[in-house]
């Protein structure tokens, strides 16, 4: 049998939170990034949560409709991952009367471009401003009309009384495409190199899932994000301080 490399033995156990790392190794940022732990018995695993529409500003898709989230024993590695299934929207009825009203056909329109959803979020981990960070994730879905999954970064910028949230990167099925991916496939590794830029002090990832015209099912295990140390090209809009 060929031999697996210590190395590369090293850098899995990192990234399903097996090993606790030496000083100068590789740190996986994500909590509970294997999904194994559920310390209170919920079938909710630790330090994952699903987002309300009240986190989040006005305009954002968030929710909107039946939807189950939680532990699942469909696992890439171990016993469980991460689990979203959402109900297929069901179109608004056009009554004759209402056929020149146009908040009626807007509403229409929403529907048959697809339900957005945000299925489930890592907790927030400390990022460090004009650092590299490598994300790596296995993903499997069912009936997915497009996924993206997002490193959200929370600016604190000075002077600001409250935290400023965006999106910054997408991670890719495979980094040569420019697409996000629809259908169903099996167990794939999604990644992303995402440069934090300045006011940055954390950061999470969240799972996107745009659902028509099936119930969607989207899975997720073996979350990673290391740390891959500065950025030398960033070009630094705030002076450093003498």
């Amino acid at each position: 049998m060929r031999e697996v490399p210590a190395g590369v033995v090293l850098v899995v156990a990192l990234c399903l939170g097996i090993l606790t790392p030496a000083l100068g190794e590789e740190v996986n940022l994500v909590a509970n990034p294997g999904l194994e732990v559920d310390a209170d018995g919920d079938r909710i695993p630790d330090d994952w949560g699903v987002p309300k529409p009240s986190d989040y500003p006005a305009d954002w898709h968030v929710g909107g409709g039946a939807a189950e989230f939680g532990m699942s024993d469909i696992a890439k590695s171990g016993e469980h991952s991460i689990m979203y299934s959402g109900a297929a929207p069901t179109f608004p009825t056009i009554a004759a009367e209402d056929r020149w009203d146009y908040a009626v056909w807007e509403e229409a329109a929403r529907f048959s471009g697809g339900h957005w959803a945000i299925g489930f979020k890592t907790a927030d981990f400390p990022v460090e401003e004009y650092h590299l960070y490598r994300v790596r994730c296995w993903v499997k879905a069912e009936n997915v009309m497009t996924l993206h999954i997002k490193f959200i970064a929370t600016y604190i910028y000075p002077n600001q009384e409250k935290p400023v949230i965006r999106w910054t990167h997408p991670l890719l099925h495979d980094p040569a495409h420019a697409t996000h991916k629809s259908g169903t496939w099996d167990w794939e590794l999604w990644e992303a190199v995402i440069a934090v830029p300045e006011y940055v002090e954390k950061g999470r990832i969240e799972f996107w899932v745009r659902e028509w015209p099936a119930p969607a099912k989207l899975y997720c295990d073996d979350m990673c994000v290391t740390d891959e140390g500065p950025y030398p090209y960033f070009r630094k809009n705030r002076k450093e301080p003498k």
